[in-house]
């Protein structure tokens, strides 16, 4: 789950040109990661070193927390408008969109919502059929 996000991340960040290459370059790796897992594991002959060797690389995915941004839907519903804006706009820029001022503005966040992300928990799945259906739909996938 965790390579899909960073693909969908990875897409998102690139004009649109380049969206295939950047796709098929990500799998590229992941899939042959998967290939040489077999190798490392008999090269190590250790579950222990296997494990150190193929998670290791991923310590230096942690420094990449500092230059992500943060998603704008939370934002919005936390009410931090600006800083939406702002990453909309790069976002918007890197694919060559035009975005009209005040955009934003436009947006209205309800009470209900605000409140039940300030507040959120994995229970409140339950109180939304649209989101029961999705929660379902991706615990049977994954």
């Amino acid at each position: 789950m965790t390579a899909v996000c960073c693909a969908v991340v990875a897409v998102e960040m690139v004009p649109p040109e380049m969206h295939s290459m950047v796709s098929s370059v990500i799998w590229l790796f992941y899939s042959t990661g998967y290939m040489l897992l077999p190798l490392i594991a008999w090269a190590t002959r250790d579950w222990r070193l296997t494990a150190l060797y193929t998670s290791a690389p991923m310590a230096i995915l942690f420094i990449y927390f500092w230059f992500m941004p943060e998603s704008p839907r939370w934002l919005i519903t936390h009410g931090q408008k600006p800083k939406a804006d702002k990453i909309i706009r790069k976002i918007a820029k890197v694919n060559k969109i035009e975005i009209a001022d005040g955009l934003l503005s436009k947006v209205n966040v309800s009470e209900k919502v605000v409140e039940m992300h300030q507040s959120g928990n994995v229970f409140q799945l339950l109180h939304s059929p649209y989101l029961l259906k999705k929660f379902l739909a991706v615990l049977i996938v994954w």
